[in-house]
């Protein structure tokens, strides 16, 4: 986080790329702009809690299922006046007003030579190798391993890459009808030859919500519980591991196959997606 006033009254803020710590301020024009590193901090200020009407479209968005983790990515809070400055972006104040602009840019043109499948499979395989270095390199290693495409990869590749260091994988056992994959997760763990361990999660999940949004200052985002997250980081902390590796973020790059059905709907192509979705309602 950066802080630099300039001239006429006016400063700016920046967060970091990966948004690590958050970042919440408050702007009523001409009157006064508040901010903090905390969003239960900021409501506690006595010139804060006269703005403090809740923003019921972003709490309705977050209430409803697969909405809040689709929507555009904005800066936008349970609180109506309340923001948040998002990774990677600076925040210029003045006394009248805010903009809010991104100060790094996804340059594509590097990979301006690519031509065909094979290309795009090498770079990917590149970077994805680079970034399971520079994330492992340092202490004791854990994956957590559900056993698809994602978490598999990325446990392969810390073994690939580190060898001489034992990997403990970790396959959370909810035992439900949409999860039941323990058999794909131990046939990596056997290829790879990691210590491989089924953990069952904790089900004090309200209480675990409760801390997070104390801690944060907001409910977390997920589509899985947050008691299963935390059980996971504290069995592999107590298995000496200072790394959590997971292959959450594949699905988000590379996409979940769902694109396929919106393909099939521009194509008009019905007979292939009733295929398809009969195929998926009777896994659900």
């Amino acid at each position: 986080i950066g802080l630099f006033f300039c001239k006429y009254g006016s400063l700016k803020l920046s967060r970091n790329q990966f948004g690590t710590v958050p970042l919440y301020y408050i702007h009523i024009p001409n009157i006064f702009f508040s901010f903090s590193t905390s969003l239960s901090s900021l409501v506690q200020k006595k010139n804060v809690q006269q703005y403090l009407d809740l923003n019921i479209e972003r709490i309705s968005s977050y209430c409803t299922f697969r909405a809040d983790t689709s929507r555009t990515y904005n800066d936008s809070t349970f609180y109506k006046h309340i923001k948040t400055i998002l990774p990677g972006h600076i925040l210029h104040v003045t006394p009248e007003a805010t903009t809010l602009q991104p100060y790094l840019f996804f340059d594509t043109e590097q990979w301006s030579n690519l031509k065909d499948t094979s290309d795009y499979s090498n770079q990917l395989l590149k970077a994805l190798k680079a970034s399971v270095e520079k994330a492992a390199r340092h202490g004791n290693i854990a994956s957590h391993l559900s056993g698809g495409m994602d978490s598999s990869s990325i446990s392969a590749l810390t073994k690939l890459i580190f060898p001489e260091k034992p990997l403990h994988t970790l396959y959370a056992d909810t035992d439900t009808d949409l999860n039941r994959e323990s058999a794909y997760a131990k046939l990596v763990a056997e290829n790879i030859a990691s210590i491989h361990h089924e953990v069952k999660p904790a089900t004090n999940d309200f209480e675990v919500l409760s801390n997070i949004t104390a801690e944060y200052g907001y409910p977390e985002c997920s589509g899985s519980s947050p008691a299963l997250h935390t059980k996971l980081m504290s069995f592999a902390s107590a298995k000496g591991c200072t790394v959590l590796l997971n292959g959450f973020d594949g699905d988000t790059i590379i996409g979940a196959g769902y694109e396929y059905l919106i393909d099939l709907v521009n194509k008009k192509d019905w007979i292939t997606l009733k295929e398809i979705l009969l195929k998926r309602s009777k896994e659900v």
